[in-house]
Formats: structure tokens, C-alpha cells, sequence
């Protein structure tokens, strides 16, 4: 195998159009989806004879480790850290790929935080010389600050990475925090979450025969169970993470309505979306009301949502928010006096 400092970059005989679908190509073969040659003809819109150029090009000129997997019916890789030669940056997109790869860095000291430094470092150095960057300045002058959350081993990250792309049903050893307890579970992996830079794998857990969130923090034990799966008709990622407030869904559907007042409207107006599917609406005096709809199980969130702004936000619907609400505030009173 080649490796990237051996490979040919791309020269001008290669086409803007056929940059695109080698790139397409090799996403997909990346995350270990084993196309075939009539799937990648149809994907990208071209004749089967283009797609085995393709192939070739990758193969033969970018030294890309193609083979095909005749037990999947598709063309894979057999080295799955190659990656092709990149295309030139200019110092703006580099600094959004910077930015972007900060902002998911949580202490700063973990395997995980210098890996992303690593991953940074290596696209730094494929520029063309006519770039330059310090990248040392611009971790000196750049700083993000995340809420505290639990530091995950990235291998998990890893082996679930894999198991989403391979779509391969997965076991493992669930800690249960209201059980206290940890429960075996299968479960068929469908999306690595990142919510205030906790990760979770939502999921379709077999013996429950629903979707569940498991907090990656809490799972030991991960076995492979050489078992596939088809993606559910059901699961839809964009219903899902609509369908609760944070990390708690599930219930039955409630509509939300809270009312801001006119001095805190005026920093929520600046801030983007708290819910995926919110609908905001400015009231004659000054106030807004936000409005969305979750799951029951949800509420739960919504009301620490609101006890942030306490005094400035009114929850108008449903009834058992402002009751959830109501009893948080007496509680606090109580401990309080």
C-alpha cells in the first residue's frame, strides 16, 4: 500500500466532475458500505464502463487498497486508514476546519483531544507550500468552552464508528444509573451523538424492541456479533432528535409553549435554536413565545431549561410542565428558608 506522501496528487488532468465522484467513491468505501459497480453507476448518474475508470484511477494513480469482497458483493478497502491525496486549501477553509476541530475538544488532555490535534496537523501539512499557517498561534488565540461532560475512551467512539457503518448488531454491558446496575444488551447502532459533548449511540435495542440513547460513558464489555441488520422503515434521525428536549424523549406527543419576557427576550433573540423544530413568535410587548413539540419524557429537561431563566420566562403549556415546574420551585424554597 501506499501511503499519502507516495501518492500522485491531483494534476489537471483530473476533472472537476471526476474529483467529485472520486470523492463520493471513497466515502463510501471509507465507511465500509462494500458498493458494487451498477450501484456506484447509478448513485453517480454514469455508465458502469466510468465507474471501473474510477476504480482504476483510484487504484492505480492514487494508490488507493481497493479489492473486491466477494462475500459482500462489493469493492472495499483493505487498509481503512488510507485516505486520498487532499485538494488545495486556502487559509480560510483550514481555519474552519480548525474552529470545527477545537470546538469538539473537551479538557484539552485526553487521547481523544490529541488525536484531533494529530488529524489537524497532518491537514495542515498536505497545504500547498503557498499556505502557511502557525498552528501553535492559533490554538493560543483560540479557546472553547464546553459544558462539563463525561470523558469517553475513544476506541468506543471507534468500535461504534465501525458498527454503524458495517451496520453489525453489537452486545455490551449497560449501566443503568436509576438500576444502579449494569444489564447486558443488544442493540443495532444507527447514529453516534454528540450532545454539550457527552456521546451517545442512539440505537434500536433488541430486547426492548424500541430506540434507545446509550450514554457511551456507561458502556463496557462491547463484543461484535458478526449479526447485520437492515436500517429500520421507522428510523428517521431528524424525527428522533426532534422528538425530545436534550437527551430525554419517548411519551406521548405534548405541544410546548414558554413566554419569555421582554428583558430576557432580547438575549434569546440572539441565541439559535434550542429545539430543532421551534417555532418562535414576537408578541406585541416586547415578549416571545417559543414553541415546539416532544415527548412527555422530555418535560423533564424543559423544566430545567426554565428554571435557568426563573423570573423571567412563563411556562404556558402543558399543564403537567407548570406542575413539574411548580414543584421543582416549592422544593428549592424548602431548602432554601
Amino acid at each position: 500500500m501506499k501511503n499519502n506522501s507516495q501518492s500522485p496528487q491531483f494534476g489537471e488532468r483530473v476533472h472537476l466532475r471526476q474529483m467529485e465522484r472520486l470523492s463520493k467513491i471513497h466515502r463510501l468505501l471509507a465507511n465500509r458500505k462494500y458498493p458494487k459497480t451498477k450501484t456506484l453507476a447509478d448513485l453517480l448518474e454514469i455508465n458502469m464502463r466510468t465507474v471501473r475508470r474510477d476504480i482504476a484511477f483510484l487504484r492505480d494513480r492514487l494508490g488507493a487498497p481497493i479489492e473486491f469482497c466477494r462475500k459482500r458483493n462489493g469493492y472495499h478497502y483493505t487498509h481503512l486508514n488510507w485516505e486520498m491525496p487532499l485538494v488545495p486549501l486556502t487559509e480560510g477553509e483550514l481555519l474552519a476546519f480548525f474552529i470545527a476541530t477545537v470546538s469538539l475538544i473537551g479538557k484539552g488532555k485526553t487521547y481523544q483531544d490529541e488525536r484531533l490535534r494529530r488529524a489537524l496537523a497532518k491537514v495542515a501539512n498536505s497545504l500547498p507550500k503557498a499556505i502557511s499557517v502557525d498552528l501553535g498561534y492559533l490554538f493560543e488565540n483560540t479557546s472553547f468552552q464546553s459544558p462539563s461532560h463525561v470523558l469517553v475512551d475513544s476506541s468506543i467512539l471507534d468500535v461504534f464508528h465501525i458498527a454503524i457503518s458495517e451496520r453489525e448488531t453489537m452486545e455490551f454491558d449497560y449501566y443503568s444509573q436509576h438500576k444502579g446496575k449494569s444489564d447486558r444488551r443488544r442493540a443495532n447502532p444507527l447514529l453516534l451523538h454528540n450532545y454539550e459533548g457527552t456521546w451517545y449511540v442512539m440505537s434500536f435495542d433488541l430486547d426492548r424492541q424500541d430506540y434507545r440513547d446509550f450514554h457511551t460513558g456507561r458502556i463496557t464489555n462491547i463484543q461484535p456479533t458478526n449479526k447485520f441488520f437492515e436500517i429500520p422503515k421507522s428510523w428517521d434521525k431528524e424525527d428522533h432528535l426532534s422528538s425530545g428536549f436534550g437527551m430525554y424523549r419517548g411519551g406521548k406527543k405534548v405541544d410546548v409553549e414558554i413566554i419569555f419576557d421582554e428583558y430576557q427576550s432580547k438575549w434569546m433573540r440572539e441565541r439559535n435554536s434550542f429545539h430543532p423544530r421551534e417555532t418562535r413568535e414576537e408578541l406585541d410587548d416586547g415578549k416571545m413565545k417559543l414553541s415546539f413539540t416532544i415527548g412527555e419524557n422530555g418535560l423533564e429537561a424543559v423544566a430545567r431549561f426554565c428554571l435557568q431563566y426563573a423570573g423571567n420566562c412563563v411556562a404556558v403549556k402543558p399543564e403537567k410542565l407548570i406542575e413539574i415546574l411548580r414543584q421543582k420551585l416549592l422544593k428549592g424554597l424548602d431548602l432554601h428558608k
